[in-house]
């Protein structure tokens, strides 16, 4: 199973509402699905940073910062760790108002 595949399952998506997602053809995301081709750059980076609260943990765990599951058409070291880079700044920023949340929850039961 892809990864891409994988992403979609434990998100409950079809190609469809990924391809809409990311502005893209269905058959795009059906040839990435089906390992033919990658998604750009781009198209990860923006599925990696969601608003949608999907989970993309399987990304990392897959190993697709290192595996040339990327199509970014320049060096790859330098395109994936940007993207890595952006993940990890986004995911501070989500805990960071998690942190915020759950501390002032905190503070209303005392």
């Amino acid at each position: 199973m892809t990864t891409l595949k994988l992403f979609m399952t434990k998100n409950g998506l079809r190609q469809v509402d990924v391809a809409k997602y990311l502005g893209i053809t269905e058959s795009s995301i059906s040839s990435a699905v089906k390992g033919r081709n990658n998604l750009s750059e781009a198209n990860l980076t923006k599925l990696l940073s969601n608003t949608e609260g999907w989970d993309v943990s399987m990304f990392a765990e897959e190993g697709i910062f290192n595996s040339g599951n990327i199509n970014n058409g320049h060096d790859q070291n330098i395109g994936t760790n940007a993207t890595l880079i952006s993940v990890i700044q986004m995911q501070q920023e989500q805990m960071g108002e998690l942190i915020k949340t759950i501390t002032t929850l905190t503070n209303k039961l005392k």
